[in-house]
């Protein structure tokens, strides 16, 4: 494993003579560029004879190496994915594909996408495909492995760009399933494991930084004729992040407004996955901002299925007045859902969308 600290460094110079003090101009680096949070500029001077051998004597002639020094942390690609800064060597080295600069151009973003079944990616977001893609998914079983890129990682947060499995039957994933191991006992208590159903859109948070074992998403597509497929990002965050979410939270919001929804929900056309424990929405608490307003455009929940807002608990089909809550401020944003393993009603679940408002 690497350290916390992801750095590149990059010896750009190599100047001889009196044109030393050019040497930063030259090697197009601005005294803002190498001030700057991501992009550091060391010089080192060796005097050296006219035979080419170093002395500290003679001062007429010496090199100087400009290092670029950079982390690799993540950042956009062109092709409007996000990929982590490398140099172009490294990108290539590791399996990724260039797509646009960064570090002030001495780097490339390099973007990380596995589509191999039994393949292996580790770096702060990477991306998983299904085999053809976008094409239908062979049948069978496809599993990826994802282990931290650092061992300063204590989640991921998996983001369901498209990702289409057959539903679930009465609630169960008995078909199509994408399951998750390798992760920590606070996930394996909250997360839905297996998950199926139309998840485009939706996001999970796992938590990865306890386990002994390497975290795996493990697919498993019953037919072709199912027309599954799947593209997930995978971001992995450092525990000083602060997006890092309160442990327990299956997903986490950062903004004074969104939606949080149940899996496969699929704004009320979908059918809610049973077979899983508690767990819950979390919002986080926002400068100047109390009380949240609260609409949901689906609200159907099966028999002792149960989603809570403070000390109000909503159950069946209605949610608030004619669909609409306020929901007093008492510290933390904390949304508690318990659903129940059975759901013969092929009841939908929930999408809930969420607004704070001003003190």
């Amino acid at each position: 494993m690497r350290s916390s600290v992801y750095q590149c460094c990059i010896a750009v110079a190599l100047l001889i003579g009196s044109s030393a003090g050019k040497a930063v101009e030259d090697a197009g680096i601005s005294a803002d560029a190498s001030a700057s949070a991501d992009l550091s500029v060391q010089t080192k001077e060796l005097s050296v004879d006219a035979n080419g051998q170093s002395s500290a004597r003679d001062e007429k002639l010496f090199s100087v190496f400009q290092i670029i020094q950079f982390n690799n942390g993540m950042c956009n690609a062109t092709s409007g994915e996000m990929g982590v800064c490398f140099t172009a060597a490294e990108c290539t080295s590791k399996g990724g594909v260039s797509s646009g600069s960064c570090a002030s151009g001495f780097g490339v973003c390099c973007v990380f996408t596995l589509n191999t079944c039994g393949g292996e990616v580790s770096q702060l977001v990477s991306y998983i495909e299904s085999p053809n893609y976008p094409s239908a998914a062979p049948a069978g079983m496809c599993m990826y492995t994802l282990p931290r890129c650092d061992t300063g990682i204590c989640q991921y947060r998996v983001m369901f760009e498209d990702v289409m499995l057959s539903p679930p039957d009465m609630g169960s994933c008995t078909n199509d399933t994408l399951t998750f191991s390798g992760i920590d006992a606070v996930s394996v208590n909250t997360v839905p494991n297996p998950v199926c159903g139309t998840l485009s859109g939706q996001e999970i948070i796992l938590s990865a930084n306890e386990t002994s074992s390497l975290p795996k998403f493990t697919f498993n597509v019953a037919s072709v004729a199912s027309n599954s497929r799947w593209r997930i990002k995978v971001v992995q965050v450092p525990c000083t992040d602060p997006r890092l979410a309160p442990p327990g939270c299956l997903t986490y919001n950062q903004g004074t407004s969104g939606t949080f929804s149940s899996l496969n929900n699929q704004n009320g056309n979908g059918e809610s996955i049973t077979g899983m424990n508690c767990y819950s929405h979390c919002v986080e608490y926002q400068q100047g901002f109390c009380d949240m307003a609260l609409t949901a455009s689906s609200f159907d929940l099966a028999t002792g299925d149960t989603v809570g807002f403070g000390t109000s608990v909503f159950t069946g089909t209605a949610f608030g007045t004619a669909g609409s809550l306020l929901y007093n401020f008492t510290g933390p944003y904390t949304i508690p859902v318990c659903l129940t393993n059975s759901n013969t009603g092929m009841n939908s679940g929930y999408n809930i969308n969420y607004m704070l408002l001003p003190c």
